[in-house]
C-alpha cells in the first residue's frame, strides 16, 4: 500500500483540489480525500499530483540519425539496445504510457521486457511494423522495391485481400494496434502529404480485422482526402492532420475520433531540421506544410475536436525521447490551450487512444499512474519538461 498525503491534485478531468490524500492499494487508486494512512507514506505538502503522461504517437526506432535510409541499414540489435535507453528516458520524464506507432518490430519485445520487469519503462502499446501501400509513406523509396519489401520496418501491401491478410499477420504477431498510412508524408522521398493512399475499401478491411479482436487502427493521415477516407472507413485515431477544414473537423467529432496532431515533430523539423541532417526533400515538404498544420490544429481546437498529445519522436538528438512534454508546451504557446486543457489532452484523452478506460485520470478504481511534481504545471506547463521538477513517477502503483 502507498499513501500520498497533503497534495494538490490535478485529476486529468479538469479538476483541481488542495490538501488531498490518495490511498493506493496494489496498482489501483483505492480512495481519494482523507483516507486512513497505510503502507509507505509520501508527504506531498506543497507538491502537485497529476496522472502519468501519455504519448499517443511515437516510434521506438532506436535510431540516432535523421536519414531514413539509416533506419533500415543500421544493425537491428544496436537499434534495440538504444531503444531500451529511450524507454528509460520516457518513464523518467513522467510518461507512464506510450503508443509505439510502427517502423519498430522490436517494440513488441520492448513491451514484453517492460511488462516482465526486465527493463524500466512506460507501459507500451506496440504496432510493430507500419502498413504501407507500394510507393506510400512507409515504403522506403530510396531502395529497390524488393529490398523495401524485405526490410523489417514496414509491410507493403496493395488491394483489399493483401490488406486484410497483412492485418491478420500483424495481429498474429501480437500487436496492440495497427498503424497504416493513408497519405504521403514528410520523410518519405517520393510522395507528398496531401496525396491520399489506400482506398476506403482497403482501410475498411484493416479496421474490420482489428475490430474483431477489439483493437484499434491508427492512421498517418496528413492530407484532407486521406483523413476523410480513414474516418469513413472507421478509424478512430487520426494522426498528424496537416490539412483540416470545418467539414473534416465535424467528421472527427461525429465519429468520436481522437486527433493526435504531433505539433512538436513539425516544429523541430522546421526550426532545426537542416542542422541535424534531415534530407532535402523533407526540409522542402515541412516548409510547405508547417504553417497550415498550425492553422489546422487551431481550427480543430476551436471546434471542439478531441485532441490527444503525441510527439512522433524517434530518438535522435533532434527528436529525443525524454523531451516529449514539448508537445504540451507547444499546444499552449502556439494553439492557445490552457494548461489544464493540455494536461487533459496528455492524460484523459491519451487514454482514449489506448482503448483503456482505467488510465489517464486520478479517480477511485483507476490504475495508479501518477506524477508528483515540485511546481504547479497549471501556472507554467514548461515545468513538466524539466526532470528536476518530477519528484516521483508512480506506475501501476509502484514508485519508479
Amino acid at each position: 500500500m502507498l499513501t500520498i498525503k497533503n497534495c494538490s491534485l490535478i485529476d486529468g478531468n479538469g479538476n483541481f483540489e488542495e490538501e488531498i490524500s490518495i490511498l493506493i492499494e496494489d496498482n489501483i487508486i483505492k480512495e481519494i480525500g482523507s483516507p486512513e494512512e497505510k503502507g509507505k507514506i509520501i508527504n506531498a505538502k506543497g507538491k502537485y499530483v497529476l496522472p502519468g503522461l501519455i504519448d499517443s504517437h511515437l516510434h521506438l526506432v532506436g535510431t540516432r540519425s535523421m536519414d531514413p535510409l539509416d533506419w533500415v541499414l543500421e544493425d537491428s540489435g544496436l537499434r534495440t539496445i538504444r531503444a531500451v535507453k529511450d524507454v528509460e528516458k520516457l518513464i523518467e520524464a513522467g510518461f507512464t504510457s506510450v503508443r509505439c506507432a510502427g517502423v519498430s518490430p522490436h517494440s513488441l519485445a520492448l513491451r514484453d521486457a517492460v511488462n516482465e520487469g526486465v527493463i524500466k519503462g512506460p507501459r507500451i502499446q506496440a504496432a510493430g511494423k507500419t502498413m504501407s501501400q507500394t510507393g506510400g509513406h512507409g515504403d522506403f523509396h530510396m531502395l529497390p522495391l524488393k529490398w523495401a519489401k524485405e526490410a523489417e520496418m514496414s509491410c507493403i501491401v496493395d488491394g483489399v485481400d493483401e490488406c486484410r491478410k497483412a492485418a491478420r499477420e500483424l495481429l498474429r504477431d501480437g500487436v496492440d494496434f495497427i498503424k497504416m498510412c493513408t497519405t504521403g508524408g514528410v520523410l518519405s522521398e517520393k510522395d507528398a502529404p496531401e496525396q491520399a493512399q489506400f482506398t476506403v475499401e482497403e482501410i475498411k478491411a484493416v479496421v474490420e480485422e482489428a475490430n474483431r479482436v477489439h483493437k484499434k487502427v491508427d492512421t498517418h493521415s496528413q492530407g484532407m482526402e486521406g483523413i476523410q477516407n480513414a474516418i469513413i472507413a472507421g478509424v478512430k485515431n487520426i494522426v498528424h492532420g496537416f490539412y483540416l477544414d470545418k467539414k473534416t473537423c465535424r467528421m472527427l467529432i461525429e465519429n468520436n475520433c481522437v486527433y493526435i496532431p504531433t505539433l512538436s515533430v513539425n516544429y523541430k523539423l522546421f526550426t532545426k531540421g537542416k542542422e541535424f541532417g534531415v534530407p532535402e526533400y523533407g526540409l522542402r515538404k515541412i516548409k510547405n506544410t508547417s504553417e497550415i498544420h498550425v492553422e489546422s490544429i487551431a481550427l480543430a481546437y476551436k471546434m471542439g475536436v478531441t485532441i490527444s498529445t503525441g510527439t512522433d519522436f524517434i530518438g535522435p538528438a533532434l527528436l529525443p525521447h525524454g523531451d516529449n512534454a514539448l508537445e504540451l508546451e507547444l499546444l499552449v504557446e502556439k494553439i492557445g490551450f490552457t494548461e489544464m486543457e493540455v494536461i487533459t489532452a496528455a492524460t484523459k484523452n491519451g487514454a482514449l487512444t489506448t482503448g483503456r478506460d482505467d488510465l489517464g485520470m486520478i479517480e477511485e478504481g483507476k490504475v495508479a499512474d501518477l506524477l508528483i511534481v515540485n511546481k504547479n504545471p497549471l501556472e507554467n506547463i514548461k515545468i513538466l519538461r524539466e526532470k528536476k521538477n518530477i519528484k516521483h513517477v508512480i506506475k501501476d502503483g509502484m514508485i519508479i
